[in-house]
């Protein structure tokens, strides 16, 4: 099911792209979700120009439904970000996972929660920059590989949160 919202705040805009696929697995007992999610954004820091960046991400969502009003479940999600909101240039990306929850406060009231962390990732590293460093290694007659600026970061910090949560509340009328 496609789905899209906007928030704005503070010189910033961000809209949110969504498209869900969701299925029974076991019939009212055991669900799976697959979801894709492209998320342009535009800051305006102040007395600056714009400044544009996009994200992809990828997840997939296992429920068990343990009463008739409440299901437990995990997340897996991949997100990529990028400069621009053209997909322009990667700057990094990240793995997370961690525990869902769905619970029918009454027949027209719905909370759900999820909470994730990052497991896996890095960032973006810059071939300019790269490239710069070898050459000088090699004007100065050292090796090459042994100045390159190398990340070993096990998570990508410098563009995604350690830990995502999520609570929304729904009610129908």
């Amino acid at each position: 099911m496609p789905e899209s919202t906007t928030r704005r705040a503070n010189g910033c805009s961000e809209t949110e792209f969504k498209l869900s696929a969701d299925t029974e697995l076991v019939p009212n007992r055991l669900f799976l979700a697959f979801n894709a999610l492209y998320e342009p954004e535009w800051v305006r820091p102040r007395f600056e120009p714009f400044e544009r960046e996009s994200t992809l991400a990828l997840s997939t969502a296992l429920a068990l439904r343990l009463t008739p009003d409440l299901a437990i479940g995990s997340e897996l999600q991949y997100r990529r970000k990028y400069e621009g909101i053209g997909l322009r240039q990667f700057e990094g990306e990240a793995l997370y996972v961690g525990p869902t929850l769905y619970l029918q406060l009454t027949k027209k009231a719905f909370l759900s929660a999820a909470w994730s962390t990052q497991i896996a990732g890095h960032e973006a590293v810059d071939r300019r920059e790269r490239a710069e460093a070898a050459f000088e290694a090699l004007d100065a007659g050292e090796d090459p590989a042994a100045t390159l600026p190398i990340h070993h970061h096990r998570l990508d910090l410098k563009n995604f949160e350690r830990h995502r949560a999520k609570l929304k509340v729904g009610f129908e009328f």
